[in-house]
Formats: C-alpha cells, sequence, structure tokens
C-alpha cells in the first residue's frame, strides 16, 4: 500500500469523524483540498452500502469498458478505410 493511499485512508477516516463541517480546518497541514476529501468521504460511503452511486470498482470497470470501446471503434475505422481504399484499388 502506497503513503498516498495510506494518508488518504486517514483522510477519509478524520473527514468521517468531524462529519465534513469543518473539514477545511486542519487540511491544509496534510496538503489536502476540502472537495478532495469530500469527494474521498462520499466514495468510501459508496463503497461501504451506506450510499447510492457507483462503487470503485464499478467506477473502474465502466472506465476499462469505454477504453475498450474507444479502440474497438478506432480499429473498426480504420477497417472500413483500408476496405475502402481496398475496394477502390479493385475496379
Amino acid at each position: 500500500m502506497t503513503d498516498r493511499v495510506r494518508g488518504r485512508g486517514r483522510s477519509v477516516g478524520r473527514g468521517r469523524e468531524v462529519r465534513l463541517d469543518p473539514v477545511g480546518r486542519g487540511l491544509g497541514d496534510l496538503g489536502l483540498t476540502e472537495t478532495a476529501v469530500r469527494d474521498w468521504v462520499k466514495q468510501t460511503r459508496v463503497d461501504a452500502g451506506e450510499r447510492n452511486g457507483l462503487t470503485s470498482s464499478e467506477r473502474e470497470e465502466l472506465a476499462a469498458l469505454r477504453r475498450e470501446n474507444r479502440r474497438l471503434r478506432e480499429e473498426f475505422d480504420i477497417l472500413k478505410r483500408v476496405t475502402a481504399s481496398f475496394a477502390k484499388e479493385t475496379r
């Protein structure tokens, strides 16, 4: 586990303890923004089933599917161009 992930876990725990009202206090000392910690806390609650939304694993899967979809579309476009070029040459 990286130091960044450990720091994030401590920050989320700290954000959950203070219920995010005075989050801005003390976060500057950790080099974090209030928005980042709020987002982490929200995501932790989603992952724990306390809140609706996409879990971290679902977000990762969605991102992977989008990357694959983009790659397949690019490959399809290339094949269309090659096919059109080949058809033009055989006339």
